[in-house]
């Protein structure tokens, strides 16, 4: 998928970087939930502290996957509940 997405000559790349606010507060889910961003096609965890991930990401609809990532509230519930 990223390989047709940086060879397509049709597709606009816009590279950025999204600041975004850790909603996590226990380092394990924080590192899992870098690490899930990482996985999905176009973009790449930078940077994961207490307080927020730095993601790049090559597209406006990454960033727009990212910033509502479905992962995220998943690894808020599992932290409530304390399933690890």
């Amino acid at each position: 998928v990223l390989a047709k997405l940086l060879l397509s000559p049709k597709m606009k790349l816009q590279p950025q970087f999204v600041k975004k606010p850790q909603t996590l507060k226990d380092s394990f889910y924080q590192v899992m939930y870098a690490n899930s961003i990482t996985l999905t096609p176009g973009t790449l965890t930078v940077l994961c502290d207490e307080e927020s991930l730095l993601i790049h990401c090559l597209t406006d609809d990454a960033v727009k996957a990212i910033l509502d990532h479905p992962v995220e509230a998943a690894y808020q519930a599992l932290e409530r509940h304390g399933d690890v």
